[in-house]
Parts: C-alpha cells; sequence; structure tokens
C-alpha cells in the first residue's frame, strides 16, 4: 500500500489543483486604480531609498560641492553651475576649473570654485568664488569673490605668480 504522501494519489491531486488553479485564473483579476495608486507608492519609495543610499555613500564634502552646484544662482535664473559658466564665458580661456569643500565646523563647508583665465591680450590670472554651505540643514550663503591673497594660497604649490609689485620679466622683487 502506498503512503499519503507518496505514490499515485500525491501525482493525480497535483494535476487536479493545477487543473483547477488554471481554469479559474488562480486568483488573477485585472489590475484596479487602487493597485495602480499602490504600484506608484511602492516606485516612489524605491526612488527616495535609492536616493538615501547614495548620498549616504558619498562623503560629505562632495555632498557640500553638489549643494553649492544645485543651489540657486545668484542672478536667480537657473542653479550655480549654470552661473559660473556664464561667468566665465566672458573670458578668452578657462584653465583647471576645481571644486574645493574645506570643513568650517559640524555640518558646515567652505566650497570654492577656482580656476586659470586668460584674457583678450593672453595674460593668465587665478579667480575664483566662494560659498558657506551647511550641509544638515541644506543652506547655501554666497557667493563672494576671492581676494587676491587667498587665490595665491589656494594656487600655491600648483602655480607660481608673481608677488605685487615684482618685475614682469624675472618675477623678483624690484
Amino acid at each position: 500500500m502506498t503512503g499519503y504522501r507518496n505514490g499515485p494519489n500525491r501525482a493525480i491531486r497535483w494535476a487536479a489543483g493545477l487543473l483547477a488553479c488554471a481554469l479559474s485564473g488562480c486568483g488573477r483579476e485585472a489590475p484596479t486604480e487602487g493597485d495602480n495608486v499602490y504600484q506608484a507608492l511602492l516606485e516612489n519609495e524605491r526612488q527616495m531609498r535609492s536616493a538615501i543610499r547614495q548620498q549616504a555613500a558619498m562623503p560629505e564634502d562632495q555632498l557640500a560641492v553638489r549643494l553649492v552646484q544645485t543651489s540657486a544662482a545668484p542672478s536667480g535664473d537657473g542653479v550655480v553651475t549654470n552661473w559660473v559658466a556664464h561667468t566665465l564665458a566672458t573670458y578668452r580661456t578657462t584653465l583647471f576649473p576645481r571644486w574645493i569643500a574645506r570643513k568650517a565646523g559640524t555640518g558646515r563647508y567652505d566650497v570654492r570654485f577656482t580656476c586659470l583665465v586668460t584674457d583678450s591680450s593672453g595674460a593668465a590670472h587665478p579667480i575664483g568664488y566662494a560659498w558657506s554651505a551647511d550641509v544638515a540643514l541644506g543652506v547655501v550663503r554666497g557667493p563672494r569673490t576671492l581676494s587676491d591673497e587667498e587665490l595665491r594660497m589656494e594656487w600655491k604649490g600648483r602655480m607660481r605668480f608673481p608677488s605685487p609689485g615684482a618685475s614682469s620679466e624675472t618675477g623678483a622683487p624690484p
């Protein structure tokens, strides 16, 4: 005698269950309006969780730079990256553009954009702007133009610029 779980009885019961499920549609119904709303909410939650994971994986200084780059432009049109590009368009050439974030406190950063530009005469000089960013609050203040001394310190070690009052040919004081 075959046991309850083994033998041909099990196969017959399984086939009968499969046939009944196929004939009844296995409980599948056409999606309703509520199902569509639910699916949209689930997708929205997945996207939010993905964005949070990406931000958590990003170092805080990079988050500060991104916060400044995507904040409103000082002119009120667009974002800061567009404003910087528009500002640099007035120069002949832009070299070595660089975004830097330096910690200024808990969750606060001094974000700077510096580059070397050439004017119509071909002379190269550095320019830069600075913003104050609070990553925790999502607040950006600025920009302000960097002073000559700040620019010299920023470019120190990367490039040499003659000191003020120096001879233009040798870079030595007169």
